[in-house]
């Protein structure tokens, strides 16, 4: 695991969320990838220099409509941080 030799300070904490219909509850590998993209995204809109401690989670959700429906929900988290001068 690498560290941050470098002192920071936090900007907040980010979370991101995505729901997927008629899926399985798996973690799929591109799914790394789209919570890495939306998390910088949303720390570059905060001004951080980035994200550290990210997290992907899964919960299967039901959608009620008739018929219902299964979908997964994905969400993102991570704490933005800007590096002190």
């Amino acid at each position: 695991m690498d560290e941050l030799k470098q002192p920071y300070s936090k900007i907040g904490r980010i979370q991101v969320t995505r729901k997927v219909y008629f899926t399985d509850y798996a973690m799929p590998p591109q799914l790394q990838e789209w919570a890495t993209s939306a998390l910088r995204e949303e720390a570059g809109k905060l001004n951080a220099d980035a994200v550290i401690l990210p997290e992907v989670t899964s919960r299967q959700i039901d959608i009620v409509v008739f018929p219902s429906f299964p979908a997964t929900e994905y969400r993102a988290t991570g704490v933005a941080i800007k590096f002190s001068k």
